[in-house]
């Protein structure tokens, strides 16, 4: 196994925990979805780490895994939406400090 392949998967290993990880710690999605993703994560992290894969593959797997998270959200944030939260946070005054901003999309309608 080549080291990108091989860092490759242990990076996507990496990112199916924290996806199980997130949807233990957060109401996200329904409970028949966040079971359907719990589901599909165990599934591939038994996968990669009993069978070979090339890298290509592995592209796909990851391809796949967003593709569902994606369409279960209803999309992706804009970049107006990432835009707007950087401007509201450049904008407060100088006795503000913003540590931290996390954005995520969500299926509400706005």
């Amino acid at each position: 196994m080549t080291d990108t392949k091989s860092e490759y998967r242990d990076q996507l290993l990496r990112t199916i925990q924290i996806q199980n990880d997130l949807l233990n710690d957060f109401d996200l999605f329904d409970p028949r979805t966040e079971e359907a993703i719990i589901n599909l994560g165990i599934y591939w992290t038994e996968r990669l780490k009993s069978e070979h894969f090339t890298l290509t593959q592995l592209k796909s797997i990851t391809n796949d895994i967003l593709t569902m998270w994606k369409e279960d959200m209803g999309g992706v944030l804009s970049v107006e939406d990432v835009s707007n939260a950087i401007i509201y946070a450049y904008n407060q005054p100088q006795n503000v400090c913003i540590r931290e901003i996390v954005i995520a999309a969500t299926k509400q309608l706005s």
